[in-house]
């Protein structure tokens, strides 16, 4: 996978190549590649994985409590924005409890994207293509797994904080350009 010589015992009992395959093998979240930046993981994995969990239980439960909001729209790309931004600040951060806060905004982002997502799309959608439109959310399943083999070769070649945080940065900016993009084509 690389030379991920510079962290320190990623995975207890674990040393040099074989600790960061181990992390990069986990297909259980699509932030497992996210997990290696630790330098501690040994003491503080549980925090870096379960962060995000509770970060999307707690923005479930307020999103939960408002059946109607305001401009959507807006909140789905500003969820899209505060996502990568987590995700940039989260691969330069040195420190584990900034990390740890970082991981709980990703995990609620990306809840509130796919609530916010899905209710436009019910909301925008004619009643016939209503079923179609939502089979569509499944490929996010297979979409997951394509980003996680790109983002996992780059890794292999520059070191992981730099290809998470060039990645959070084109995630970035295409959730702020594409938008307006769509608006002014929409204007002509």
């Amino acid at each position: 996978m690389g030379n991920h010589s510079s962290y320190s015992d990623p995975v207890e009992g674990v040393e040099g190549e074989d600790a960061s395959s181990i992390t990069f093998s986990d297909n259980c979240t699509n932030l497992t590649l996210l997990t290696v930046l630790s330098s501690d993981m040994s003491r503080c994995q549980c925090l870096l994985v379960s962060a995000p969990g509770f970060g999307a239980v707690a923005i479930s439960f307020f999103l939960s409590t408002h059946t109607r909001l305001k401009g959507m729209r807006r909140l789905l790309v500003a969820a899209s924005v505060i996502y990568a931004s987590a995700i940039f600040l989260f691969a330069i951060s040195p420190f584990m409890i900034l990390s740890v806060i970082l991981l709980a905004v990703v995990g609620s982002m990306q809840m509130s994207y796919r609530v916010l997502a899905r209710a436009i799309i019910q909301e925008e959608c004619p009643d016939y293509l209503l079923g179609r439109a939502m089979s569509l959310f499944f490929l996010d399943r297979g979409f997951g797994s394509l980003g996680a083999v790109v983002l996992g070769s780059i890794g292999a070649i520059v070191p992981v904080p730099v290809a998470v945080a060039g990645s959070a940065l084109l995630c970035g900016l295409v959730s702020w350009l594409l938008p307006r993009t769509a608006v002014s084509r929409a204007s002509l």
